[in-house]
């Protein structure tokens, strides 16, 4: 991936003359791929059963940026930041469970709704190739991607109407790798002035190395500030150490780091401007 990164940079200062550059705006929606494991647990009062759901986090609202030269009549390069934020996938966890209450143990319908939310910012370096058509053009991009990503998950439960909560976990943002791929299709408006739509393929993982618990409500009431920090922040480490000694209550507990994908198919429409 490094070398990737040198090999367009070293390009790039060998066409600084170039003979047209160009400003890029799109904006878009992408779908994310399958890549985040979660379960869904139904049941009742017999049984329950819990399936592995395979969701996605990357997709949602698109927009990007990107200033470009081309070098000849057919290629150049293309140097991009794109912010990405699907605003929430929900799965819902339902079951009849015994709740104690004043006339006795009462069966009632516990409902348990997880909404993850995920945003990146990509930058991305990239070779563009295009047809030299008069009215329209052919073109494509691909290049190695520096990847921002995080989310987060709520969890809102209730079991009738004796209790209920709410409770927020985000993870920190953090660095990764990827690629982004797109092709499409432009149409000249005015001189120098084109309308492009594209699809693009984004690709990456996300990695968290830290996450806290930043609301924490039952029955309405906060309860985040009676937690100790144990309960409150991870750590996700690559190995664990077992030493046998007694979690101190003002650190963050320890997990297991894990890595999830982080993919996508955007629909994109915009505007390029060359210069």
């Amino acid at each position: 991936m490094k070398k990737a990164f040198l090999g367009l940079l070293c390009a790039a200062s060998a066409t600084v003359y170039a003979q047209d550059s160009y400003f890029s705006f799109q904006a878009g929606y992408g779908l994310g791929l399958p890549g985040f494991p979660t379960l869904e647990i139904t049941g009742d009062t017999a049984q329950s059963v819990a399936v592995v759901k395979n969701r996605q986090i990357a997709g949602g609202l698109n927009a990007s940026a990107s200033f470009g030269f081309m070098s000849r009549d057919n290629w150049g390069l293309d140097f991009g930041i794109q912010y990405q934020n699907q605003f929430g996938q929900t799965i819902t966890d339902q079951g009849i469970i015994p709740v104690s209450t004043p006339n006795g143990v009462e069966l009632v319908t516990s409902t348990t709704d997880h909404t993850y939310r995920g945003q990146s910012i990509r930058f991305t370096p990239a070779v563009r190739v295009q047809s030299d058509g008069r009215d329209f053009n052919f073109f494509a991009t691909f290049g190695p991607s520096v990847v921002l990503n995080s989310f987060s998950e709520t969890t809102d439960a209730n079991q009738g109407t004796s209790s209920s909560f709410v409770r927020k976990e985000e993870y920190n943002m953090t660095l990764s790798f990827g690629l982004l791929a797109t092709g499409g299709i432009e149409f000249e408006l005015d001189r120098d002035l084109y309308f492009t739509t594209a699809l693009q393929l984004a690709g990456g993982y996300i990695s968290p190395s830290k996450s806290e618990i930043t609301q924490f409500d039952v029955n309405g009431e906060s309860i985040l500030d009676d937690l100790q920090t144990v309960d409150i922040e991870t750590e996700y480490e690559r190995e664990l150490v077992d030493t046998g000694a007694q979690q101190d209550p003002n650190s963050p507990s320890k997990e297991f780091r894990f890595s999830y994908a982080y993919n996508a198919v955007n629909l994109m429409v915009g505007l390029r401007i060359v210069l």
